[in-house]
């Protein structure tokens, strides 16, 4: 719990949030802000793991709306060590 815990006793807006690809073992962690939407974080992903074709992003296997914010996501769905975890999965929708 500690890297969690550090972004909420420093009094930051932000949502801490691990990701990995689906099938992947490695997670990366970010720090999000609160008000930031699921669109908006793919967003970064495309810009940080270039891919050709779509992207869908997993909160617990479930695609989560696309007006819902992190931190309600987070409030929701957080693992025990403080955490939001995600998965995204890439999609060849151009053929």
């Amino acid at each position: 719990m500690g890297w969690s815990r550090v972004l909420f006793e420093d009094g930051h807006n932000r949502v801490p949030v691990m990701c990995k690809k689906n099938g992947a073992r490695r997670e990366h962690r970010y720090a999000v802000p609160r008000e930031l939407t699921p669109p908006q974080f793919l967003f970064v992903l495309r810009r940080r793991h270039p891919v050709t074709g779509g992207i869908f992003l997993y909160v617990n296997g479930v695609i989560p709306a696309s007006t819902a914010t992190f931190g309600e996501l987070h409030n929701q769905h957080r693992d025990k060590d403080g955490c939001l975890h995600v998965t995204y999965a890439e999609e060849n929708v151009f053929g």
